[in-house]
């Protein structure tokens, strides 16, 4: 996500903009599964199944 009214210093590219947000994704599913299991598995049953494109998968 681009913020236009903060005038950064490192303005991160497409790539790094994908990488930043699963990273950060990824520390918040971690804290769940550490803190708050019960309510981690509310919120991934109530959560849209969003398809992985396939120039990302393995």
């Amino acid at each position: 996500m681009l913020f236009p009214w903060c005038n950064l210093r490192h303005v991160p590219n497409e790539g790094q903009r994908e990488t930043y947000g699963a990273t950060i994704a990824d520390a918040i599913i971690e804290h769940f599964e550490e803190n708050d299991p019960v309510g981690l598995e509310e919120v991934l049953a109530e959560s849209p199944v969003v398809e992985l494109p396939e120039e990302m998968m393995l």
